[in-house]
């Protein structure tokens, strides 16, 4: 696999583990906090969510043009 195609794979990995800490984790603790922590949250959430979904574009990408060797 060359390696910008691993870099790209290995970051959407990175940015979903951290969506999914958001969403099992601290979404919840920042309900016991204030609504402002909760939208701050709920803010970075979307924001790696668009991320990951250019990253996931360009893969498929990638995948069609069969250069994700």
């Amino acid at each position: 696999m060359k390696n910008h195609s691993h870099d790209l794979i290995h970051q959407l990995s990175e940015m979903l583990d951290s969506v999914w800490r958001i969403d099992r984790h601290y979404l919840g603790d920042a309900k016991t906090c204030s609504d402002e922590c909760v939208k701050i949250w709920e803010n970075l959430r979307g924001d790696l969510q668009k991320q990951c979904e250019i990253l996931q574009e360009s893969i498929k990408k990638h995948c069609a043009e069969d250069n994700l060797k």
